[in-house]
């Protein structure tokens, strides 16, 4: 995809310097700048001067070049945070796509409406929401390639075609516990999305006692810091991102609640578990006897590391001001023009250099801190190389897990946020250039995780007026096939 993809973004100046918003943004996160830097917004502020001018072209208002500027620009607003500059830059998009006749009619030999169902579907997991039935429906034609026996492919528990993990099983960043433990995640997903049998069944009872099962057994699993206690080749931080990230992801499966409720949830069972594990332990002090323990036994405590104050509040960009054709006629209607940020002050903090106006504040330890942490220690520069798919999992788990419950969201959470969700739209560009339909499909599986531990969603992003499509009933002995079919690009048929 990379061939067709760099010329396109080149052919013209509004699409080549979007690209730059993607990565001055991915930059202010990785700095844990709680507000946009001055270069971030002066960027942003030409790339929609450019956007304008092409929009106001009969000639280029709806082709190929300008789509591809605002679907970066998307890009960079996801990162960035601004939920209304990018609902207004969403529904801009989608006026343009349906003006086009649909996403089928884009160009870039296909490539434009994977990359735009790939931001889309982020957007959506990231704010819990749902994402335009005119991307739903076309996201079940997203095909992949065969799938050759030994080829590397971006396996991860949103996204297995084949009986087992082939690509992961043969790298050295998956250690054996790690894989086992992706497994158990691809295994409770599969099962939870297995919609054959209903809970006033035994069948249905017997797979919710499972489901239980499983977040007990997530729960009770050693932390890295543990397990390096007893064998360094097991205290690797990958696993331990990913066994945060199942912990929450099945919490919010078995509890049925949003990601972002699952996290406080899982944080009040591994404290519970924690006290229960410590009365055991002490009983067994005195009687103990030396000798080998399995890793997976152990009943050391759970711990998440805190981090320390930082800066205050966010200070949101000024209201919208591009001139996107206006659904079912030719008005348009002005492009956001991003403001300047306030004078701030900085402060050196575990996370970096943090921009603020106001004073530190105190921060509180969690899961999602934890997580952080985690990926911090990994080499998450590379994406975690074959890997990949897997970070990107993780990414899209803690990002929505980090969405603010509450009007007042705290300093730890909004870097947190911001910095998993530029983790999570990099894996998904550095893989969309080979596998972007297994990033489709990914996300697409997610979205039906997701959709159902909240019960829908209120929130649609664009289109609130297309029929839900049905969702097709499978049975048992179709899982594994199932599990192919949904990894490519969701159920053909249907959510």
């Amino acid at each position: 995809m990379g061939q067709i993809w760099i010329p396109a973004i080149t052919y013209r100046r509004d699409a080549f310097l979007s690209t730059l918003c993607i990565a001055s943004a991915h930059l202010d996160a990785s700095r844990y700048r709680l507000t946009e830097s001055v270069e971030s917004v002066a960027l942003r502020q030409e790339v929609i001067n450019l956007i304008n001018r092409s929009l106001l072209n009969p000639n280029s208002r709806i082709d190929d070049s300008t789509i591809i500027a605002v679907v970066q620009l998307i890009y960079s607003e996801v990162i960035a945070g601004n939920n209304a500059m990018l609902a207004f830059h969403e529904k801009g998009i989608e006026t343009m796509v349906r003006q086009r006749g649909g996403l089928e009619r884009l160009g870039v030999q296909g490539a434009l409406a994977t990359i735009i169902l790939s931001i889309s579907f982020q957007s959506a997991i990231l704010r819990e929401a749902q994402p335009s039935t005119l991307y739903l429906r076309y996201s079940s034609r997203v095909s992949y390639p065969d799938i050759v026996s030994g080829r590397k492919i971006p396996e991860s528990p949103l996204f297995c075609p084949r009986p087992d993990f082939e690509t992961l099983e043969v790298n050295d960043l998956c250690k054996p516990h790690t894989l086992s433990l992706l497994k158990d995640v691809r295994n409770m997903t599969d099962l939870y999305l297995d919609t054959a049998s209903s809970l006033t069944t035994t069948e249905g009872r017997r797979k919710e006692e499972t489901l239980k099962a499983y977040l007990k057994k997530f729960i009770q699993l050693p932390s890295a810091s543990e397990l390096r206690g007893h064998n360094p080749e097991f205290g690797d931080m990958i696993y331990e991102s990913i066994r945060i990230a199942s912990l929450i992801q099945a919490t919010a499966i078995v509890k049925r609640v949003k990601l972002s409720e699952a996290v406080t949830i899982a944080e009040e069972l591994l404290k519970k578990d924690r006290g229960h594990k410590a009365v055991k332990a002490s009983k067994r002090a005195s009687t103990s006897a030396s000798g080998n323990t399995s890793p997976f036994t152990i009943s050391a405590s759970t711990t998440t590391t805190a981090i320390s104050a930082a800066t205050a509040a966010y200070t949101p960009t000024s209201a919208p001001a591009v001139a996107y054709p206006y659904a079912g006629n030719d008005f348009f209607f002005p492009l956001p023009s991003p403001s300047t940020p306030s004078v701030h002050s900085t402060a050196s903090t575990p996370f970096g250099t943090l921009y603020s106006p106001r004073e530190p504040q105190p921060a509180h330890a969690s899961l999602l801190t934890a997580l952080h942490h985690a990926i911090l220690r990994t080499p998450h520069q590379t994406v975690w190389s074959d890997l990949a798919g897997v970070l990107f999992w993780v990414g899209l788990v803690g990002g929505a897990a980090a969405r603010p419950t509450t009007p007042q969201e705290s300093i730890e959470q909004k870097a947190t946020r911001k910095w998993l969700t530029a983790l999570t739209v990099r894996c998904s560009i550095v893989m969309a250039f080979e596998h972007g339909g297994a990033v489709v499909g990914a996300l697409r599986r997610l979205l039906r995780v997701t959709e159902r531990v909240g019960s829908g969603f209120g929130e649609v992003v664009g289109d609130r007026d297309g029929e839900r499509e049905g969702q097709r009933e499978m049975g048992k002995g179709r899982a594994k096939r199932r599990r192919v079919d949904e990894g490519v690009a969701g159920i053909a048929t249907g959510w």
